[in-house]
């Protein structure tokens, strides 16, 4: 009985991070961003658009990152998106560390 437990506690545990391994080049896109004399490379699903901001894992340092927004910017982010049909949505499951 208790490795039943342990079975469906882990099935479902696994089961949040498995969703996002998709087919969809979209999750293993990575782009080039420069931010303060940085080049960052960032995981374009895990792009989330604030006000001012957006936050986005950064491949280097291995966590959620935000960048100021500039003009344009939002633009751009969105065609790089629509160019793979992907549709936005918050990335929580896998690279936010406040789950």
């Amino acid at each position: 009985m208790a490795g039943f437990v342990i079975l469906v506690v882990f099935t479902i545990k696994m089961s949040n991070t498995l969703i996002f391994k998709s087919t969809n080049p979209v999750y293993r896109q990575y782009i080039s961003w420069d931010s303060q004399s940085r080049t960052n490379t960032l995981l374009l699903h895990s792009i989330e658009m604030k006000d001012s901001i957006f936050i986005a894992f950064d491949k280097s340092s291995r966590s959620m990152q935000q960048f100021p927004l500039q003009k344009g910017d939002a633009w751009y982010l969105s065609n790089i998106m629509r160019s793979f049909e992907y549709e936005y949505q918050d990335c929580s499951q896998c690279h936010h560390q406040d789950k």
